[in-house]
């Protein structure tokens, strides 16, 4: 091509607007039509159900904790002799105090985070006594074990005493259990003793305007041979409770169903009060304005309805001469909308009133 030469507008590449119009559409319909639509409705739908599961675990898992009690609270004891005053029943004062030499040991019930025992709640408190099999424990026979629940004020709320001893074997049976477990014994894998568990309590209540501070507990015979010692507290539970920690996964299951179902009414209901919608159930929605509505249509406007009269004939008209005489003062007609439309559809009438125009008036 030749320098200066000018371009030829044929010979430029045609562009194929068919192909842009399609993928326009199509885009449109993609991202703003239908499966937009959907897929945006399903995201909304699967983030609020999961929110409602979310706050239905969480909901449960709070009451649980606050709900359901420590259900087994074990306490070591750590035995010391000591001298202190009891009361016994005598047939002459009735009741006379007395001082005694017991093994004693003191459980506080106070921890780190308040209280140990929930209030309202019903305990079984047992002792725990690991002993051997001793002549000397053999020897003492019958021993008493009491025990005291003192409250804040250091005021005894409530005792109990059992009598305890160990469970009788024979010398026979004892020489026979030496000489067949000897090699256990003998490495250390076993020993010659009985655990004995002494219920204290069947169903101690803590009452929660004097709750219990501390456990007192003695054995009168300071010859007592004792391995190691603990005070177990078992909690009673009853009702909802009971299901719930006996059997927690199927009242997990419930519950969390109805605290979702709960959830789901509640926030359900809510929605369709603050929806905006008229007295009939229909959704509001804003009238269009008149002229866009006779546009879309193909309607034209009433100003396009109006008759135009020609420049030519109006310009005549509005420089028509003015006289005066000496009677009246005579203005040149005006042209009017009715007189334009009929001047539009006759030129003849236009030309006559223009002619009467000109004449003089008498």
């Amino acid at each position: 091509m030749e320098a200066g030469s000018a371009v030829n507008p044929d010979s430029a590449p045609a562009v194929n607007h068919g192909d842009e119009s399609t993928f326009s559409l199509s885009y449109e319909w993609l991202f703003r039509g239908p499966p937009m639509l959907f897929t945006w409705t399903v995201f909304k739908l699967v983030l609020v159900l999961a929110v409602i599961t979310f706050l239905s675990i969480f909901t449960y898992g709070s009451l649980y904790y606050a709900y359901i009690p420590v259900s087994t609270v074990n306490k070591p004891l750590h035995f010391q002799k000591a001298q202190i005053t009891k009361e016994r029943p005598h047939p002459k004062y009735g009741v006379e105090k007395i001082l005694t030499s017991v093994l004693l040991a003191d459980v506080p019930m106070v921890g780190e985070g308040g209280q140990i025992l929930s209030p309202g709640q019903l305990y079984r408190i047992e002792l725990e006594l690991d002993m051997p099999e001793s002549e000397t424990n053999h020897e003492a026979g019958t021993f008493m074990i009491s025990s005291l629940y003192y409250d804040k004020m250091d005021k005894i709320l409530t005792s109990s005493s059992r009598l305890v001893m160990l469970k009788y074997r024979s010398w026979l049976l004892r020489t026979m259990d030496t000489v067949v477990y000897s090699p256990f014994y003998l490495l250390g894998f076993s020993e010659q003793n009985q655990i004995r568990k002494i219920q204290l309590f069947n169903n101690y209540n803590e009452n929660a305007y004097k709750p219990t501070t501390r456990i007192t507990i003695d054995i009168d015979n300071v010859n007592i041979q004792i391995y190691s010692a603990r005070l177990v507290l078992h909690v009673q539970l009853k009702g909802m409770r009971y299901y719930m920690y006996y059997w927690p996964i199927i009242t997990a299951l419930v519950s969390v169903a109805f605290i979702w179902g709960l959830t789901f009414g509640i926030l359900s209901m809510s929605y369709l009060a603050l929806k905006p919608s008229s007295r009939d159930g229909s959704e509001v929605v804003p009238a269009p304005e008149a002229h866009e509505t006779g546009e879309r249509e193909g309607i034209p406007d009433e100003a396009a309805l109006a008759p135009t009269v020609s420049e030519a004939s109006l310009g005549s008209v509005e420089r028509a001469p003015t006289q005066h005489d000496n009677h009246t003062q005579v203005r040149v007609l005006g042209v009017t909308t009715l007189d334009a439309s009929d001047m539009t559809s006759n030129e003849a009438v236009v030309r006559r009133r223009n002619h009467q125009a000109e004449q003089p008036s008498t």
